[in-house]
């Protein structure tokens, strides 16, 4: 990894769109994102990487919901500008580092989307690339005010929930499930939850771990 992050100098801004090179279908290449690091008000900086994929590759994963509904934006990768989603925006601001870079696969990125032929490539190594990473990052999205409390009491709560399940079954939780039911709710109902890909993401993931804002769970 420490290969990967390497020596970044940031490149001079351009307005011309990105544009993908090819990656070797008949290896196992796949492009990993050097995020690079800045502060909370710069303008985000990515590079692309080809790599193999093999055991010894260290990068982590992001899991997330496109929200394509919710519009897109312009970034910066390598010297030209590349659409993102608004959501995927938000993710590599809370991502980023303030003095070191980052190497993530996503797949917004890492694959050329308007490509047929390279995109169902890719998404046949998918269930591989997160099998491989050493840490899939999920993102739930940005936090609101509610999250933080919510997040701070569900341990407590779920011991609450078990030991009163034990003892009373269904009816010893019934009303520990309205406690905080609306901020609970909202939680559950955020874009992630409801993904096709989610059980194979999280569930093939070595190390998993939950992102909503600057929350980690």
């Amino acid at each position: 990894q420490r290969k990967l992050l390497g020596n970044w100098k940031k490149p001079p801004r351009s307005d011309k769109p990105f544009a993908y090179g090819t990656l070797n279908g008949t290896k196992r290449e796949i492009r990993l994102i050097r995020l690079e690091p800045g502060q909370r008000e710069d303008a985000i900086h990515c590079t692309l990487i080809p790599a193999l994929l093999e055991p010894f590759l260290k990068f982590e994963a992001l899991s997330y919901a496109w929200e394509t509904w919710n519009g897109s934006v312009s970034i910066n990768v390598d010297n030209g500008q590349l659409q993102v989603t608004k959501n995927l925006e938000a993710a590599l601001l809370e991502l980023r580092r303030t003095k070191e870079g980052r190497i993530p696969w996503i797949d917004a990125l890492c694959i050329n989307q308007a490509d047929n032929l390279e995109r169902n490539h890719q998404a046949g190594m998918m269930k591989e690339i997160y099998e491989s990473a050493s840490s899939v990052l999920i993102w739930l999205g940005p936090e609101n005010s509610a999250d933080a409390k919510l997040v701070q009491e569900m341990p407590k709560m779920a011991h609450k929930m078990s030991r009163r399940f034990k003892r009373n079954g269904e009816s010893g939780v019934y009303h520990l499930l309205q406690w905080n039911q609306s901020a609970l709710e909202a939680f559950l109902g955020r874009s992630w939850w409801s993904r096709i890909w989610v059980k194979q993401e999280y569930g093939v993931s070595k190390h998993a771990l939950f992102l909503c804002g600057r929350i980690q769970i």
